[in-house]
């Protein structure tokens, strides 16, 4: 099945162009989506002296904008100052000229992204024009062109993030860069997360490699948890599943146990953290991050009863020492020191035991 990219709204023409990938020449996309979907219809017989006249795209002012798209100068001006503030300076310049782009840059942004409808779809033509080569362009584009046109964004974003590839009017294959395609599902996470949650829940809990190329786990929970708190949902069951899922990246399960401490404690939530604090995966990360949530969200007596236990029981030696932090840090006046020996402990050197071997 051929995957198409939708065009932003208000064009006069049918067929926004691509942008350019890896270097390669832009190629307009087909906006022919039932036609490709369905192949219902088969073309009619080709008619003797009858030429086809041959497709192209439409005409683009500087900025990507279709010159016949209805959309004002001053419009397409406010666009025209978002690209080129948001293309790389020269890597020589001061420190100075730097930071005063930066500035400049990120008073734009949050003006435009609240602008009137018209300026998303200038910014969402602009997109698919083949304006620039740069990441910074395309995510200010998507973020301006997803909060000030939500409605009109939804099915390019949608689309971005889920395919790899894109069909073209000339029957080649687009790739759409992954990081188009992570900003493409945060932007979603936010103005459409009804959307983004029904597209995402299954990925996020699959319990084998995935069978899609999808933007990085890290990122789609980030997207969850914002349109959770969107939608006025916990979060909580989703980080939980992440946190133990061992199908999932190590990156995304420590950052789905740091999320946790972020939200009341839920039973679900409790269990998910109790279970990474003992992992035996040796992933010192996940558990470290599972013991810090731990801190935040029980009872000081319940959690220093929880660190004492497996600090009695921890065989890795550093870990030990973390423990041992956490409990002379928040735990003083609740374990005796009779049952636990405040350790005077260094950092790990070589000719140390290591974590399986016993102390010497």
């Amino acid at each position: 099945m051929i995957q198409v990219l939708p065009t932003p709204p208000r064009a006069a023409t049918a067929a926004p162009a691509a942008r350019r990938a890896h270097a390669r020449p832009a190629r307009s996309l087909t906006l022919l989506a039932v036609a490709l979907l369905t192949g219902a219809c088969a073309p009619d017989p080709p008619v003797a002296d009858v030429e086809a006249p041959p497709t192209s795209a439409p005409a683009r002012d500087r900025w990507g904008i279709p010159t016949d798209a209805d959309i004002s100068p001053e419009a397409r001006a406010r666009i025209g100052e978002l690209i080129e503030l948001f293309e790389p300076l020269d890597p020589t310049l001061t420190s100075d000229k730097h930071d005063a782009r930066w500035h400049e840059r990120f008073a734009l942004l949050p003006e435009l992204m609240g602008g009137e409808p018209e300026i998303g779809y200038a910014a969402l033509h602009a997109f698919t024009g083949d304006v620039s080569d740069s990441y910074l362009v395309h995510r200010a584009l998507l973020w301006v062109g997803g909060f000030a046109a939500p409605e009109e964004a939804r099915e390019l974003l949608k689309s971005l993030m889920l395919n790899y590839t894109l069909g073209t009017e000339e029957g080649a294959q687009y790739v759409v860069p992954l990081g188009d395609r992570t900003e493409a599902a945060l932007v979603l996470a936010r103005t459409s997360p009804e959307v983004f949650l029904a597209v995402t829940r299954g990925h996020l809990m699959r319990r084998e490699a995935p069978r899609q190329t999808m933007p990085n786990d890290e990122f789609l929970l980030d997207g969850w948890i914002a349109a959770c708190v969107a939608t006025d949902r916990s979060p909580v069951p989703m980080l939980a599943d992440v946190a133990t899922n061992l199908a999932m990246d190590m990156t995304s399960r420590a950052k789905a146990a740091k999320a946790l401490r972020d939200f009341p404690l839920e039973p679900l939530g409790e269990a998910a953290l109790r279970s990474c604090l003992v992992e035996s995966t040796g992933d010192g990360y996940l558990r470290r991050m599972a013991g810090q949530s731990l801190r935040e969200l029980l009872p000081r007596e319940a959690g220093c009863s929880l660190f004492h236990e497996v600090w009695q029981r921890e065989t890795d030696l550093n870990f030990r020492a973390f423990l041992d932090d956490l409990i002379q840090d928040n735990c003083r006046g609740l374990i005796s020191e009779t049952s636990f020996e405040f350790e005077e402990h260094r950092p790990w050197h070589p000719g140390d035991p290591k974590d399986d071997e016993p102390p010497r």
